[in-house]
């Protein structure tokens, strides 16, 4: 497979969507969604234009980064009198992101660097192989999401909103670099001669690279309301608060040397974090043709699940690694 070659290179990209709109009577209507999308992009890896380490990159190098998509969605809107309406909805997400290798990803990456050219000191290489980051590569996520909401239209300008909110996600990421091994060459002759100057491998600890993955979820509740009060028909004030608090029961492996060396436990989850955001908000329009708007506030979401999984797969004791280089090799 090493030196695996194709007459042509194919990608592809399949969408679809589906949505049903239902008006069940004068104050209540239903709608549902599917929504399904694959697609690949290919990388053709392994090439650099470096003055210093210039590489070229077999095709055994490239892979297909693999984006699966589907969507389930439900909602219900109900004006239950002239003043008062709500919103419940209930969604799906299924998000998978695989890396596939062009070549296949059950074998090692090699370098092999190349005689300089007379008067450069650039370190020529050619590299082949799947890519040393793609030998155990993949990403799911799966998200539910429930969401009821209510707004009640008030006297003198008063628009209350408020509801409830509850975002399950549970990941799986598997990330291990050099699984299957990686080997480094001083020269052309050093390859025939099976000759490696660096050898490197890195799994899990059963030595299996599969489970060296990061498997856990988490829950994200939120209770909310705000007052939306048209003070004039020129100014309108923004007065509300989200309260957010982290739900789980999965934590990341014991690391008794962790605690030895730093004094604190290394498997604490963020079950039991909540946050508390109180807004404030004006939009003013003091002519025409000007608006004056602004606020203040406290904010958080956008959960990096990437910072989140390392605690589960970097616990010192679920992923070993082994590097091994010749005496004066650099």
């Amino acid at each position: 497979p090493l030196d695996w070659r194709a007459d042509e290179l194919l990608t592809e990209d399949e969408k679809y969507f589906g949505k049903l709109d239902w008006n069940i009577n004068d104050r209540h209507r239903a709608v549902v969604s599917y929504q399904q999308t694959e697609g690949g992009i290919l990388n053709l890896g392994g090439t650099s234009t470096s003055g210093t380490l210039p590489s070229l990159g077999l095709l055994s190098q490239a892979y297909t980064l693999q984006s699966n998509l589907k969507t389930y969605k439900g909602q219900i809107f109900s004006d239950w009198t002239d003043r008062f309406s709500t919103e419940l909805s209930f969604s799906r997400k299924e998000v998978e992101n695989i890396s596939s290798n062009l070549a296949g990803s059950d074998f090692a990456s090699f370098q092999v660097y190349l005689d300089p050219l007379p008067g450069s000191t650039a370190r020529r290489s050619i590299r082949f192989g799947p890519d040393r980051s793609r030998h155990a590569n993949a990403l799911t996520v799966d998200t539910d999401q429930f969401r009821l909401t209510g707004t009640y239209r008030a006297d003198f300008g008063h628009t209350f909103n408020f509801g409830y909110e509850r975002e399950q996600i549970d990941i799986f990421n598997l990330f291990v670099q050099f699984a299957n091994g990686e080997y480094e060459f001083a020269n052309l002759n050093d390859f025939r001669n099976r000759r490696a100057s660096s050898i490197g491998y890195q799994s899990a600890a059963s030595n299996n690279k599969n489970d060296g993955g990061a498997a856990f979820g988490y829950a994200l509740n939120t209770l909310f309301a705000q007052d939306e009060w048209e003070v004039t028909p020129e100014l309108t004030l923004n007065l509300g608060f989200r309260f957010d608090w982290y739900e789980t029961d999965d934590a990341p492996l014991a690391n008794p040397l962790f605690e030895q060396q730093y004094g604190f436990r290394g498997d604490s989850t963020i079950d039991g974090i909540s946050v508390l955001q109180p807004r404030f908000g004006f939009n003013w329009q003091a002519t025409d043709t000007l608006t004056v708007y602004g606020g203040i506030g406290r904010f958080q979401g956008g959960s990096p699940n990437v910072w989140v999984s390392n605690n589960y797969t970097n616990t010192g004791n679920l992923l070993g690694i082994f590097q091994c280089r010749r005496n004066g090799y650099t």
